[in-house]
């Protein structure tokens, strides 16, 4: 989709330089024809030509079509077949009957002499070298050095040499072609496989050479075996130059054929390339990144392809698994009543599988008192969800597997006595570890995860062992009115299982010397803190408290005698949490120490009122060893 701000660009660009080079356009191209272009170059993702491209197709553009090329290289090399009829004449030992060691020792001079017995044996009487007279047995002695084997294998060497000497002859196998004669997208291919074809040629005669030279020395020496030359001419590549060559001629015969749409094709090609160039520096960088999601979506869509392929056979094979197992769902029904009877103590509300001719699966009844159950409360809509959930978790087709739990708010419409059956549930199931056949054992889940609206189930949630100690604590807390956001738990609420303890805390670190530099936000709330955990400690320590004012009744009884500390920390517990009537002291730095000094003398009176008690709260701060 070409954007509004580009339209009149590519319209001056179709009509001031398109139009005007005949060559690549016509007198018609108009903003039509360049939307088509540039939605060719998207299509196909048309990159700029190289100035070596360029000058192919320009040059295409004024070729006149060229007379048939009636040549082509043909190369059959023998260098093997005669490699191989020469290796037993090279090789091939034979001894004279009567050796002459003179000329077994000078290989020129038994030449020599061997070329004087084709001059003169039966033609001459007289040495036609030194005018003296043969001697009468010298054409025996000679006979029986040059033997009847020596004889045949120098005839036999003469052969062979003769074959090589014609194969070197017609080795020039490459027609003399002007590259010229072929059309310019050719030239290059044919450049090329000339080349190399003349090298693989010239290493077939040279390698010739060296067998012919080798049969040479043997015939020199009959009675010394020669070695075999190593060659380094490669047959199968001399194959594939040849063709090489040949097919860059018949691509150029094939082209007059098609020279026309080549013409076409290259006029276009050089249009696009314009084209493609002006719209790069138009807006390139762009162009390429959206070019660039496009194929990352493609490269994913192709991998979700695959494992949506993946994922509907495995749901095939699923569904026949739960088909052939629909009978057994019977047998969770009975584990829902189970659980529900034996946590929760509903032993009149069942489930009670149904069989439906007309539907593949089994359908579930809630029954009352043996009757269909109707009008369920949501506390009980809640209670059987929940039972048959877990139930589906303690199945046999979830044991062994890395599954992910999620329980949202499971005593959610119940009341608070089903509170702690609910956690007691899920302790029993999910906490209970699974024994592996090797004696090992494993948690049943590799993640659970546990909402809940209500603080008391949080307390019992509290106790739930996670495996290797691996638990955090989080809040979803309300983000305007149509988005929430998940948060860390506060410490307060993750560390202390009632306000009491938190209370304590507070106070306890009040009482501490307080390092430089560290916070001293708990010293501000000290009133507020110390008033609320001496009115909860000391009403459960005296129920009782008596007359018209019975806090500070109890105030009384746990100071006792000492008068002074019990004003103190009750000024310090209604003017540091109540500035209503003494709004001067907002405006005052506190007084630590004397915060300090209060502290530890009310964590004191606890201690001395019952020590037992005292180290308990420590400990459930973190501050000391638990009780034994």
């Amino acid at each position: 989709m070409i954007r509004p701000s580009l339209e009149e660009a590519l319209r001056r660009f179709a009509n001031d330089v398109i139009k005007q080079d005949r060559a690549v356009g016509w007198t018609s191209y108009n903003i039509t024809n360049i939307r088509s272009d540039v939605d060719l170059i998207e299509k196909k993702g048309i990159r700029a030509m190289s100035v070596e491209e360029q000058t192919k197709k320009g040059a295409l553009l004024d070729q006149e079509p060229l007379p048939e090329i009636k040549a082509s290289a043909s190369f059959a090399p023998q260098l093997d077949a005669l490699a191989e009829e020469a290796t037993p004449l090279l090789t091939q030992r034979i001894e004279p009957t009567k050796p002459l060691e003179d000329l077994l020792s000078d290989s020129a001079l038994q030449a020599w002499v061997k070329e004087g017995v084709e001059l003169h044996k039966g033609k001459k009487a007289d040495c036609a070298f030194c005018r003296q007279k043969l001697p009468h047995d010298l054409w025996g002695t000679l006979s029986e050095h040059f033997n009847q084997a020596s004889e045949t294998l120098a005839t036999a060497i003469d052969v062979c040499m003769a074959k090589v000497r014609a194969a070197i002859e017609e080795t020039d196998v490459i027609p003399t072609i002007e590259s010229s004669a072929l059309y310019a997208t050719e030239r290059d291919a044919f450049v090329k496989a000339r080349i190399a074809l003349a090298d693989i040629l010239a290493a077939y005669k040279a390698d010739l050479g060296k067998l012919s030279q080798a049969l040479t020395n043997r015939r020199s020496s009959l009675f010394r075996v020669a070695r075999v030359p190593l060659f380094d001419f490669d047959e199968k590549a001399a194959h594939a130059a040849v063709e090489a060559f040949n097919e860059a001629i018949a691509a150029s015969d094939r082209r007059s054929a098609s020279l026309a749409a080549d013409k076409a094709d290259a006029k276009q090609a050089l249009r696009l390339d314009k084209v493609a160039a002006f719209l790069n520096g138009l807006d390139m960088p762009a162009k390429q990144e959206e070019i660039k999601k496009l194929s990352d979506k493609d490269a994913e869509a192709g991998v979700a392809l695959v494992s949506c392929r993946d994922a509907e056979r495995a749901l095939e094979r699923e569904i026949k698994q739960l088909e052939a197992q629909q009978k057994d769902e019977r047998k969770g029904a009975e584990r829902v009543n189970a659980l529900l009877s034996h946590y929760f103590g509903h032993g009149g509300m069942q489930l009670e599988a149904v069989d439906d001719g007309a539907a593949p699966a089994v359908k579930f009844q809630v029954m009352r008192g043996g009757a269909t159950a109707y009008n369920l409360s949501e506390g009980e809509c809640s209670l059987l969800a929940f039972c048959y959930f877990m139930a589906k978790l303690d199945a046999l087709g979830s044991s062994g597997k890395d599954l992910t739990i999620y329980i949202d708010d499971p005593i959610s419409s119940l009341d608070s006595n089903h509170v702690f059956f609910a956690y007691a549930l899920i302790d029993s199931l999910l906490e209970t570890p699974v024994r592996k056949p090797d004696g090992t054992e494993s948690p049943k889940y590799k993640q659970l995860f546990i909402s809940t609206h209500n603080l008391e189930f949080l307390k019992y949630l509290k106790r739930l062992s996670a495996p290797n100690k691996q638990v955090q604590h989080f809040l979803v807390e309300r983000h305007g009115d149509a988005a929430s956001r998940l948060s860390l738990m506060p410490q307060y609420l993750k560390s202390y299982v009632t306000e009491f303890n938190y209370l304590f805390h507070q106070i306890h670190k009040c009482s501490l010397d307080v390092p430089a530099g560290a916070a001293h936000d708990h010293f501000f709330s000290f009133g507020n803190n110390l008033r609320k955990f001496l009115e909860a400690y000391l009403y459960f320590k005296f129920p009782h408290g008596g007359g018209d004012k019975p806090a500070d009744a109890r105030m009384a009884k746990f100071f006792g005698e000492d008068e002074m500390a019990k004003k103190v920390a009750g000024r310090i517990g209604h003017e540091l949490s109540h500035l209503e009537e003494s709004f001067d002291r907002s405006m005052k730095p506190i007084d630590i120490p004397e915060i300090q000094k209060i502290a530890a003398y009310v964590l004191a009176k606890v201690k001395g009122a019952d020590d037992a008690q005292y180290e308990s709260l420590l400990a459930s701060i973190g501050a000391g060893p638990a009780p034994a």
